[in-house]
Parts: C-alpha cells; structure tokens; sequence
C-alpha cells in the first residue's frame, strides 16, 4: 500500500499505523468534542453511522480554560445533555452549575455512552468534497489522515466561534449565532451548538 506521504518530506510521512487509520472511511467525523460534538456524536452513532471525535486537547477544552468555581449562565435544561444525568439532573432544572461540574457531566456522558474520542488531536487540513473528505490531524505521534463521508465542525466557545478557514464556512447561509427562529420554522436544517 503507497503511503498518503510518498513524495513528502521524511518528517511528513504517516507512519504504518496512521495509514492503516487513513484507510478507513468514517460516516462522519465530528471535531470539537464540547458539549454540542459530544451530542452530535451520540446522535450520529445512534443512527448508525461509523463515527469518530477529534478534540485537539481533552474532552471539553474550551470550558477548561474557564474559572472551575464560575456559574454557568444556562439553566440546567439548556446545557444537559442526558436528563438521566445523575450528577446535575437531582439540582433541578433552574441550577446554574459550575464549570466544574458541567465538565465532569460531560465526561461521565461521554464514557457512559463510550463515544469513540481521539484527544490531543487537531484539525490542520480538510480536502475533499462530500461523501469524500480527507482530514489531516495533528496527534501527539505526529500527522494522521482520516477520511470521512461527512464532517461535523462543532468548534468554538461561547462567544467566539472558532473558524478553520475552510471554504464555506463564512457563506452567509452559516449563522455562528442562533437568535430568532420564527423566520426558519418548518425548514430542514442541521443545528450544531448552541450559542444564542
């Protein structure tokens, strides 16, 4: 099998067992594994896709840089994302969780329903078209390849949505933000995060 790598650079090359992981083609691959690519995965999973999660720190690495002892703003409703959730569900549904414990909820969901995650894990490069996508990633052993039918960007915090510089994303059909819904009721549309 030629390596995605021939003709590259030594130090670029994907080693044996990233072109074994570049061989295999996911239904999709969702990147960000925050609260929202957490959910997007079980629900994709659940549907019965092959699916992967890239987060390029642990688990939920945008909250981590938030003060643990902080309030979330959300009421528990908005922010749970399993109402079985043991850890928040007791507190009832207008407690405004820490940081801390809406990490340590997101953590236990994700073991819980053994979402499959590759941390430390970061997007540098998507090529391809849909049903046909070529991501390229940094990991800790260096660049892998996955290939994905689809691709789920879940990325960004609260406020500040992280852009990849991919094309598309800027497209003024793309609303990084959601506020009102009256105008897109009864329309068919795919929702990633929350934000407003």
């Amino acid at each position: 099998m030629s390596s995605p790598g021939d003709g590259w650079p030594a130090s670029n090359r994907l080693d044996p067992m990233s072109e074994i992981e570049a061989a295999h083609r996911y239904d999709a691959v969702v990147v960000g594994c925050g609260g929202w690519g957490l959910a997007a995965l079980k629900v994709l999973r659940d549907i019965g896709l092959d699916v992967l999660g890239l987060e390029r720190g642990e688990i939920c690495h945008n909250l981590s840089t938030y003060m643990p002892a902080m309030t979330v703003h959300s009421p528990l409703p908005y922010i749970v994302l399993d109402p079985e959730d043991s850890l928040l569900a007791e507190k009832g549904n207008h407690y405004h969780s820490t940081i801390e414990e809406l990490i340590q909820s997101y953590l236990d969901f994700a073991a819980r329903n053994e979402l499959p995650i590759k941390t430390h894990s970061e997007l540098s490069d998507i090529a391809g078209t849909r049903n046909d996508f070529d991501l390229t990633v940094s990991e800790t052993e260096g660049p892998t390849q996955y290939r994905a039918r689809l691709v789920v960007l879940a990325t960004g915090s609260y406020d500040t949505p992280n852009v990849l510089g991919i094309p598309g994303e800027q497209d003024p059909a793309i609303q990084h933000f959601f506020g009102e819904w009256r105008h897109i009721r009864d329309q068919r549309l795919l929702f990633i995060g929350g934000g407003f």
